[in-house]
């Protein structure tokens, strides 16, 4: 799919809600998630950041929640902490699914998990750092297998 260019006005508009993520900061949550950049922004200094759309259902606006990450993203910021936690917990799933360990169904259904608790507004900072281990380990993963 061919990324279409907006402005942050308009994205700010056709969401319900906007999470910043820094360039590169959560690669392996976004492929386990199978998702595309849908469009991008620009600036005075050339590309700012991709859009990815990761919630469609049951919001007001059109794109309901989506992922700004690139090199100046806006939105709504997620504790570092609990982001790296989510990177790992998705690069542990990735290379399971690549020895074929969980099938691409798991791989997704578990990456969703971690993606709505890590972006939840309800939750702290503190339960975003554990909820990716927690969520492993309920899957019966061991979170810290090599």
């Amino acid at each position: 799919m061919e990324k279409i260019k907006m402005t942050k006005s308009m994205i700010e508009a056709l969401s319900d809600d906007v999470i910043a993520c820094g360039y590169c900061e959560i690669p392996y949550l976004l492929r386990c998630l199978e998702i595309e950049p849908c469009a991008y922004t620009t600036g005075q200094y050339g590309w700012n950041a991709d859009i990815y759309v990761v919630d469609q259902q049951d919001n007001v606006r059109p794109f309901g929640v989506v992922i700004c990450t690139g090199y100046r993203p806006f939105g709504r910021r997620i504790d570092s902490d609990a982001m790296m936690e989510a990177e790992l917990a998705a690069m542990r799933l990735q290379s399971m699914w690549e020895r074929n360990v969980i099938s691409t169904n798991e791989r997704w259904q578990i990456a969703e998990e971690i993606r709505k608790a890590l972006f939840s507004k309800s939750l702290t900072d503190e339960d975003k750092r554990l909820a990716p281990v927690q969520i492993l380990k309920w899957w019966d993963i061991d979170p810290f297998a090599a």
